[in-house]
């Protein structure tokens, strides 16, 4: 009986081979490109091509990755380990891109949203005039800078939060200041339109008290948004320097001298107008309305207490007339 033949060993893959030739990171790297694509995808012209980009930028990133990929396993002599590394890295670099740039492309269209929604309000205003301003149109500029702070990255987001606190910092003084002026309005400013008694005239000054007072409240908020700017900045741990920087370039851009300088003439307004009622309460059988009822006339225009009420009446002018000056200053497109 002859002996049986040894085993043979079967016979070995060449060297470098694999059941598969892709490793898994490959695949995985090859998903999240794709997941990474979905998340922050390309920007198009139109929504219609989203799709169209994002598998564009996949396949593209794959095609390449591959084609390096298979240059280096022809260089090594046919190594699948070299053509995986190179794969990965290239898909490597393609992720990072994508994730780079999606962010960034992100960052830019919340800061053109933002930018949109402020200037939004912002010409509104200086069409309708910003002496017209309302609670609403500040409701609408502070849910503008809470929106930035909330969609911005890095400094744009710190910097729209400190816009917030800054437009918060006055809106309740300017409120009370719109409901002052507006009460005042209603009664008849500083005419005598409604004026029917001394009594009458006592009203209206303290309807004119209220409004003083209200405008230098909201002259003190006024003058401090820029220090409630910088706190906010500093707050969210903008440097102080850096701070002082930003706070001149929000000062500047907010146009404060003018605003500081027309809530200035608010005090010189009001201060001629209570001068110019409490004479003709304290004199008040002294002159009789026009026909339209909106102007004294005296019995004797020759007489000092009609000088008195003409130089009275030419300051409130004067004063009227520089602060619509400086309205229209503000208004002006920049």
């Amino acid at each position: 009986m002859e002996p049986l033949a040894p085993p043979t060993e079967p016979p070995r893959p060449p060297r470098g081979y694999r059941k598969s030739a892709l490793h898994p990171l490959s695949f995985a790297l090859a998903l999240a490109l794709l997941a990474a694509l979905c998340i922050w995808p390309p920007p198009t012209p139109n929504e219609g091509g989203l799709l169209a980009a994002i598998l564009g930028r996949w396949i593209g990133g794959l095609v390449i990755a591959s084609l390096l990929g298979l240059l280096a396993w022809w260089l090594t002599r046919r190594s699948h380990r070299a053509a995986n590394l190179i794969f990965c890295v290239v898909l490597s670099l393609n992720l990072t891109a994508a994730v780079i740039g999606g962010i960034r492309h992100a960052q830019v269209q919340a800061f053109g949203a933002y930018k949109k929604a402020s200037t939004t309000v912002l010409e509104d205003l200086r069409q309708r005039g910003y002496q017209n301003a309302t609670a609403e149109d500040r409701e609408r500029l502070l849910a503008a800078a809470e929106e930035g702070a909330r969609t911005l990255y890095g400094r744009d987001a710190i910097v729209a939060a400190a816009t917030a606190d800054a437009i918060r910092s006055f809106q309740s003084e300017a409120d009370e200041y719109q409901r002052r002026l507006t009460a005042l309005s209603r009664a008849g400013g500083f005419s005598i339109a409604g004026l029917k008694s001394p009594p009458d005239a006592d009203g209206r000054l303290a309807l004119i008290g209220a409004l003083r007072e209200a405008s230098i409240a909201l002259e003190a908020k006024t003058r401090d948004m820029g220090a409630a700017f910088a706190s906010g900045l500093e707050s969210r741990g903008i440097e102080p320097k850096l701070a002082a920087g930003v706070r001149r370039t929000f000062e500047s851009g907010g146009e404060l001298e003018l605003l500081l300088q027309v809530r200035s003439l608010d005090r010189e307004i009001n201060d001629a107008g209570t001068q110019l009622i409490t004479l003709l309460r304290d004199n008040w059988s002294s002159w009789e309305p026009d026909s339209s009822g909106k102007r004294p006339v005296f019995r004797d225009d020759k007489s000092a207490l009609f000088e008195q009420f003409r130089r009275y009446a030419n300051a409130l002018q004067n004063a009227s007339e520089q602060q619509q000056a400086l309205i229209d200053r503000l208004n002006r497109p920049q």
